[in-house]
């Protein structure tokens, strides 16, 4: 690994999650040339519903994809409908959402706050991210502790991606912080498993995981995690895996940029081999079609290259 150039805060210190990832979106965006540019603000606006979501691989509005759809949104300065997204949002009933959904409708009704103000705001107003909590946003911060199991990823409470939902949820919302404790997840490697007591690596969970450990676990597995980057630049999401993907490779690398670090070789040759012709990034190499997802996770990405 290299040093990292103009990182953001430590994560030890519980640096602000939504407003690092907003500028590294942004960044990644402003690498682009002019012609991508417009191609992907194009595509944004394209995959806005007439409900005002967002859509994914199917042709309807979806709230998951609707924070990347904003986050696109924010940092292209795309012309969407955002009365009717505000409207789609409001009529959403919040008890009937898992984990991640919860989580994710907090994050978008920020970036919705975030979208009402001019454009040549919303790079100095990063901080409405990070406002703290109200009544209403900190009920609902309250709900996750009470869900049951099934109602997070891979029903486990304690996995390293849980908890990284959770505890940057509570840090960017300045609510008072859950424990923390992965140690039946770290191998002896320092990389992380998804599953507690397991023996085999998941790039993702140790991803996660790096937004919680303190400097000196947090060392140790950005070194092992660099020393997993495939020839082409790519991570893999685990170690059977054929080939990289695109979520692995972003989440990777912008867990690393966070610890001021770098991958040992350029993510950008596979960038280029996900990038289609609407602007748009695609999950793999061989994978035809671009989506908002994973076009952020490309994003994030490149807004941390050197």
């Amino acid at each position: 690994c290299t040093d990292s150039v103009g990182g953001f805060s430590k994560m030890s210190d519980r640096m602000n999650f939504g407003s690092a990832f907003f500028l590294a979106c942004r960044n990644g965006f402003e690498c682009l040339s002019e012609e991508a540019q417009s191609q992907m603000r194009q595509s944004v606006i394209s995959h806005q519903h007439t409900d005002g979501l967002f859509v994914g691989r199917h042709d309807s509005g979806d709230l998951y994809y609707t924070f990347f759809g904003l986050m696109l949104s924010a940092v292209t300065h795309a012309k969407i409908n955002l009365a009717a997204c505000k409207q789609s949002i409001a009529r959403i009933d919040v008890s009937s959402l898992d984990v991640v959904h919860r989580c994710v409708l907090l994050r978008v009704q920020r970036l919705l706050k975030l979208l009402t103000l001019p454009k040549v705001m919303r790079s100095t107003a990063v901080k409405n991210l990070n406002l703290k909590a109200d009544r209403q946003e900190r009920k609902i911060i309250a709900s996750l502790a009470t869900l049951p199991a099934a109602s997070y990823p891979q029903s486990d409470p304690q996995s390293p991606y849980s908890q990284f939902l959770r505890v940057t949820l509570h840090a960017d919302f300045g609510v008072t912080i859950p424990h923390v404790d992965l140690m039946r997840y770290r191998l002896a490697s320092g990389l992380y498993a998804n599953l507690p007591d397991d023996t085999e690596y998941a790039i993702n969970a140790t991803a996660s995981a790096m937004f919680l450990i303190d400097k000196a676990q947090r060392d140790i597995t950005a070194k092992a995690l660099c020393n997993l980057q495939e020839l082409d630049g790519s991570f893999k999401a685990v170690q059977q895996a054929p080939t990289g993907d695109l979520l692995t490779t972003g989440t990777a690398t912008f867990a690393l940029n966070q610890s001021h670090l770098q991958p040992s070789s350029s993510i950008k040759p596979y960038l280029r081999t996900c990038i289609r012709d609407d602007g748009l990034f695609a999950a793999t190499a061989d994978d035809p079609t671009g989506d908002l997802e994973y076009t952020v996770y490309a994003l994030i990405a490149l807004g941390g290259c050197s």
